[in-house]
């Protein structure tokens, strides 16, 4: 039987302090953003990264929809930036879209 105090998984992949988490309303992904400028999401199924979007300032916090639609990313010059949901067909458009820093990962639609 598993000890309730001990972890399941640690994840500790960003280089600096974590600010905020967040599960996708699915659940099929945890949202990490950090002091690093990088926002990662992993699979809850393997735990494994799966996508990451660094930003030109350190990310305080940041929201997700509930329909997953649009996500706000507030970072510590002051600024807010919200990006709506691409309608990206594959992964493989996704990869070649020149502005994909702050595009949002395929899986969302």
């Amino acid at each position: 039987m598993r000890n309730n105090k001990e972890p399941i998984i640690t994840i500790s992949s960003n280089k600096k302090n974590l600010t905020c988490v967040r599960f996708l309303s699915t659940g099929e992904r945890i949202f990490t953003s950090s002091l690093d400028k990088m926002l990662k999401i992993y699979s809850t199924e393997d735990m494994k990264l799966t996508h990451q979007f660094k930003y030109p300032s350190p990310i305080n916090s940041f929201a997700i929809t509930e329909e997953n639609t649009h996500l706000a990313v507030g970072m510590t010059e002051g600024t807010v930036l919200i990006k709506k949901r691409n309608a990206v067909v594959n992964d493989e458009e996704e990869e070649k879209d020149d502005d994909n820093n702050y595009k949002m990962p395929s899986f969302l639609t």
